[in-house]
């Protein structure tokens, strides 16, 4: 199932890019 890692590290992906550590 890659389209659920897929998913998951998009999400994950997306965290990390909300995340305010800039």
């Amino acid at each position: 199932m890659e389209i659920g890692a897929s998913q998951i590290a998009l999400m994950a992906v997306f965290n990390i890019s909300q995340l305010p550590e800039h």
